[in-house]
């Protein structure tokens, strides 16, 4: 369970700074086309589906993230470890 609230948050924070990592994923040696299926999805949507898509991963993210950081301090706490 652990492991899949772990790759909750990585996913989550990826699919939320997505637009902000596609410049950097040059840097770091993406090719063109992993920048293009990054940035591609959003060009396909029309502004009002894209308002509302943002709109959805805004409440979605803003309902999950702070979650699973609460989850990942209760748990240790409960198992009767510190840290993650």
């Amino acid at each position: 369970m652990r492991y899949f609230v772990y790759f909750v948050v990585v996913v989550s924070f990826l699919d939320t700074f997505s637009q902000l990592i596609s410049p950097y994923a040059r840097n770091l040696g993406a090719g063109s086309l992993l920048m293009g299926l990054i940035v591609g999805v959003l060009a396909l949507t029309t502004a009002n589906q894209l308002f509302w898509i943002r709109f959805l991963q805004g409440i979605g993210g803003g309902l999950l993230i702070p979650a699973v950081f609460a989850f990942l301090g209760i748990v240790p706490a409960r198992a009767g470890k510190k840290g993650p």
